[in-house]
C-alpha cells in the first residue's frame, strides 16, 4: 500500500512542478487517473497522469529503495 502511495504522491508532485514552470499565459490541465479492476483473481491498479513522465535514468531507479 505505500508504494502505491508513493506512487501517487510523486505524481502529484511533479504535475505540481510542471504548474509552476509554465507560464500564466498557459494554463495546462493535468490530470491524475487511478483505477482498478479484478483480473484473474487478482486486483489490478493502475496510476496515470497527463505530465511529461519519467526520464529514462529516473526510470531505471523507480524500484530502488
Amino acid at each position: 500500500m505505500r508504494g502505491k502511495q508513493n506512487v501517487i504522491n510523486n505524481a502529484f508532485q511533479a504535475m505540481l512542478e510542471r504548474m509552476r514552470e509554465q507560464p500564466i499565459t498557459a494554463p495546462v490541465a493535468y490530470t491524475l487517473t487511478v483505477s482498478s479492476q479484478l483480473s484473474n483473481e487478482r486486483i489490478e491498479i493502475r496510476i496515470a497522469d497527463t505530465c511529461t513522465g519519467i526520464s529514462d535514468e529516473e526510470l531505471l531507479k523507480i524500484f530502488t529503495p
